[in-house]
């Protein structure tokens, strides 16, 4: 009795050993991406690709501020609120971390030069897989993001 409790303990503590730093990375990856999309929300409603400035490299801001540019350029006002992340799957290999999540948002479009409703508000699901890298402090940011599916939208 005593050998198969000390045998359970050990297994216990290997098992625990392999997920901890699976659960920690998907715990660093959710809180990163909760805030970097709510950075993200501001910059769109805000048309600010400076509001990015901690969370992305450069290529990411370049693309985003480019979205944003398309944007005003279109005389469209959108407005973002970001909903929630769900983290999929990480892959971490330092100093590089894969993550595929699934997000809600809710968005609207309103016709910037007269105030006129484009879109209505409605939520949307998105798969994304972003490709976080550490930066030499050790905080991580975005390198790249890609949409890998979209689930339509809803009205909120």
């Amino acid at each position: 009795m005593r050998v198969a409790i000390g045998t359970v303990a050990i297994i216990l503590l290997v098992t625990a050993g392999l997920l901890w730093p699976r659960m920690a990375n998907e715990r660093e990856a959710r809180t990163f991406l909760a805030d970097y999309n709510g950075a993200l929300s501001q910059a769109v409603n805000s048309l600010d690709a400076d509001k990015l400035d901690g969370f992305v490299g450069e290529g990411e801001k370049v693309r985003v501020g480019t979205y944003i540019q398309h944007l005003w350029g279109d005389d469209i006002d959108l407005r973002t609120q970001f909903i929630s992340v769900e983290v999929l799957e990480v892959e971490s290999s330092d100093p590089t971390m894969t993550v595929l999540a699934r997000e809600r948002w809710r968005d609207s479009e309103w016709v910037r030069s007269t105030g006129a409703v484009r879109k209505p508000a409605a939520d949307s699901v998105h798969t994304l897989r972003y490709t976080l890298l550490r930066d030499g402090s050790g905080r991580l940011k975005v390198h790249r993001s890609e949409i890998v599916e979209g689930e339509g939208t809803t009205p909120p």
